[in-house]
């Protein structure tokens, strides 16, 4: 099962003091096979927090609170359209998230809404033998 830890002022990329508490990703009754935790949470703006989970082919959406001090609470999963998902990057406007998921060869494109952080599938796919990482330059 995978969590997310919640640290003092959400979840900084290097945490200091007391863990507060934790959220499983994707929460158990999704069921489903064996889950990996596929890239370490990123959080966008302290505004939104994004997961992705192997196995269950997901990217887990969590609010963060403007401030970065609210408390984690899952809000949206949503399927990554393909098989195990690497990777996920988004673009310099945080506009788009893109996903690479590995065994299915290919990266999917999500619009993020900039008001909430919410992801829309675009139905858009690129194939990509393997994809691992992704970055914008």
């Amino acid at each position: 099962m995978n969590s997310i830890p919640q640290w003092p002022r959400c979840a900084s990329t290097r945490p200091a003091g007391r863990l507060l508490r934790s959220m499983h990703v994707p929460p158990s009754q999704l069921g489903g096979p064996a889950r990996i935790t596929g890239r370490h949470p990123r959080r966008i703006n302290r505004q939104t927090l994004y997961v992705s989970n192997r196995g269950h082919n997901s990217i887990a959406c969590s609010p963060c609170g403007i401030d970065g001090g609210g408390a984690l609470a899952l809000e949206q999963v949503v399927s990554t359209e393909g098989d195990w998902p690497r990777n996920f990057s988004l673009d310099r406007a945080e506009r788009w998230l893109l996903v690479a998921n590995q065994r299915s060869d290919s990266v999917v494109v999500f619009g993020r809404d900039p008001e909430n952080g919410r992801l829309t599938p675009t139905r858009q796919r690129i194939a990509l033998p393997s994809p691992v990482c992704l970055g914008f330059a």
